[in-house]
């Protein structure tokens, strides 16, 4: 593994074109298709009071990964934390162990603020997924599902 560093995203075209670029990377990786673009996160992580952060990795002086996180709550324990709903490494760079770097990092951040536990999503199957997070630390729950309400039904679900 050559040298990672890991940042903050800056509020510059660059950063926010990188990020999302990644962005839509991650969605096709995953089947998706991503309607980020530099506007939308410019908007989401610069807004005063924003909860939202995000850190672009970087194996020497090229961009190969990023990590984005925003605060979360438990209303059980009354515990602050970091949701994540991102991690990415490009294709050519991954299971060296960048990914896991990324978690890391946000592991020292979480601590360094005062919250108390990190989550994220990962799909039961993904297995090789499963068993990295499980070495981590991560405590995989089942029996959860992942519960959304897009914004073309908050009207109806308003009403």
């Amino acid at each position: 593994m050559g040298l990672f560093t890991i940042r903050p995203v800056e509020n510059t075209l660059q950063d926010l074109e990188i990020l999302s670029r990644f962005c839509h990377e991650l969605a096709a990786f995953d089947g998706h298709k991503a309607s980020m673009d530099a506007k939308k996160l410019k908007r989401t992580l610069f807004r005063p009071h924003t909860n939202v952060r995000a850190f672009l990795g970087y194996r020497k002086d090229e961009p190969i990964g990023f990590i984005l996180a925003y605060e979360s709550f438990t209303v059980y324990q009354g515990d602050r934390g970091l949701y994540v709903p991102g991690a990415y490494i490009i294709e050519k760079y991954r299971h060296l162990g960048y990914g896991v770097k990324l978690f890391q990092f946000l592991a020292r951040y979480a601590l360094e603020n005062e919250f108390d536990f990190m989550n994220w999503i990962v799909e039961e199957n993904n297995e090789k997924a499963n068993a990295i997070y499980k070495k981590m630390g991560a405590i995989i729950t089942p029996g959860w599902s992942y519960v959304r309400v897009p914004r073309e039904r908050l009207e109806k679900l308003s009403a």
